[in-house]
């Protein structure tokens, strides 16, 4: 199952444009390569991406993200 949910992070980080970056608090600023080398390895940050991660998808199962995106925003 964890295997899993890494290559489900790791294929939407692929799916990022690849200039790509992300900040992560004190830990510093990654890069999309970098954040795929984090997942794989399964250290502190990767671990952090991965709850990030799951909890964008459970937001977006949930439909709030959605809702806040679209339904409620006038152009």
């Amino acid at each position: 199952m964890k295997e899993d949910i890494k290559e489900l992070v790791i294929a939407r980080i692929k799916s990022l444009p690849e200039d790509t970056g992300v900040s992560i608090g004190s830990a510093g600023n990654f890069s999309r390569e970098e954040m795929i080398q984090h997942v794989e390895k399964d250290d502190e940050i990767g671990r952090k991406i991965i709850e990030v991660e799951l909890n964008f998808l459970q937001k977006l199962k949930e439909g709030i993200i959605y809702e806040r995106q679209f339904v409620g925003h006038k152009a």
